[in-house]
């Protein structure tokens, strides 16, 4: 996600000249173009960084806590990042915020019409997403929207772990790197499910029959894979190689 990002952005700012006077309108702009992946990148590796850290420390047991070893300042360290340059709850209600208002200007143009949503797809994660959006869109749910932070965040969660899953596996496939393909699997089965949490959620708050109905038959469409056979091949891989492999 985050090369994914930094290709875009140095795409754009590749051909602005910085001595000239509008450079600093020119990068606004792009700025603005950018906020919400920002928003999505910032939220999302803060998170998972906590996550990673506290594993850290649980590996570690009792050690952990002890200044004498690793984890216990990376385990201090981490808290902040999840305050500094708009805390994540302020980046969650960005995201999904920013994002409707460019779909009702048409900047975004969503699907028209849904049809065959395959949860085991890419297009099929998006297209749900993109029916969480125009759910989203109807005169009801924006008041809903205005008034509860907490159901701006389902939204939001449903676009970042879309984000990250469509990243993970565009990077992998990229790499041609089969160990990449299988992490990239792993990681999607975590993340889809939170995605599928989150718009059940979703459609609760917005009482919408529709959205309801997709989330169900997407978590009955969903071939969930064998996620112990799957850890124990990503595992001997590593074990084999003797490090951790990025395909870098």
């Amino acid at each position: 996600s985050v090369y994914r990002f930094a290709g875009k952005w140095e795409k754009l700012c590749s051909g602005l000249d910085r001595t000239a006077d509008d450079y600093g309108k020119k990068m606004m702009n792009i700025l603005r173009v950018l906020s919400e992946e920002s928003s999505i990148l910032k939220t999302a590796a803060s998170d998972i960084l906590a996550s990673v850290v506290d594993d850290e420390l649980q590996i570690y047991g009792g050690n952990g806590f002890m200044e004498d070893y690793p984890a216990a300042r990376a385990y201090r360290d981490e808290r902040v990042f999840r305050i500094f340059e708009g805390t994540n709850e302020i980046n969650r209600a960005v995201i999904a915020k920013m994002l409707t208002k460019q779909i009702a200007k048409g900047k975004i143009i969503l699907e028209a019409e849904l049809i065959n949503i395959d949860p085991n797809t890419i297009e099929g994660a998006r297209a749900l997403l993109n029916l969480a959006y125009k759910e989203a869109m109807k005169k009801d749910a924006v008041k809903i929207l205005n008034e509860n932070q907490e159901v701006v965040g389902y939204l939001s969660d449903m676009t970042i772990m879309f984000y990250l899953i469509e990243s993970s596996y565009l990077r992998a496939k990229k790499s041609g790197d089969e160990m990449m393909l299988l992490l990239a699997h792993r990681y999607s089965l975590d993340a889809f499910s939170l995605f599928l949490d989150s718009m059940r959620r979703l459609a609760r708050a917005f009482g919408s029959d529709n959205l309801k109905n997709s989330c169900i038959k997407a978590y009955s469409d969903w071939n969930i894979a064998d996620e112990v056979s799957l850890n124990r091949k990503i595992s001997e891989v590593l074990l084999e190689k003797e490090h951790y492999p990025l395909g870098l």
